[in-house]
């Protein structure tokens, strides 16, 4: 891993994406003792902040929070001109673009948080079919992104079932 950071020290997204397939494998792997993989998932844990800054989930996010924008601020101005005429449709505007601007943020984090519920359940279908079922019920209570990415990381590194069903459980409740 060491060696892997070094050669791609300008890269953090590959690096990420790199570790992001080491620990697919290393999951999948059934020839190296579990007291080694322990010892290697817990090495790969240090890089999460990586998965963190990577571009791809960084511009899901701001896709999710742009398209929400969008559309508040065009239903704000539709609203605005509607309100009145004059110096009443230029207040009114003025209060409808900023009615829009705020319905648009609420509506990009409503988005990013979709999608990372939708990131959770990607997760835990692909590890864990049996849990599908329970996380698809348990994730729609949280609402946090940043929590539920950690839940995804907690769920992707996750040395058995056990211990996803655990994470799912500490998360929702």
């Amino acid at each position: 891993m060491q060696e892997m950071v070094e050669y791609y020290k300008e890269d953090d997204a590959l690096i990420a994406r790199q570790f992001v397939w080491m620990s697919i494998m290393l999951r999948r792997a059934e020839t190296i003792p579990p007291q080694k993989r322990q010892r290697i998932q817990e090495r790969l844990r240090m890089f999460e902040r990586l998965w963190d800054e990577d571009p791809e989930i960084q511009r899901i996010k701001a896709e999710a929070e742009a398209k929400g924008m969008a559309i508040g601020v065009a239903e704000g101005e539709a609203r605005g001109k509607a309100k009145g005429m004059a110096l009443g449709e230029v207040k009114g505007e003025a209060k409808g673009m900023a009615l829009g601007v705020a319905r648009g943020k609420a509506e990009g984090e409503a988005k990013a948080i979709e999608v990372s519920q939708e990131l959770v359940v990607l997760v835990v279908g692909t590890r864990f079919p049996t849990l599908a079922p329970l996380v698809r019920e348990k994730v729609g209570n949280i609402r946090q992104p940043e929590q539920l990415g950690i839940l995804a990381r907690q769920i992707a590194t996750a040395p058995d079932e056990a211990t996803a069903r655990w994470a799912i459980g500490t998360f929702a409740a």
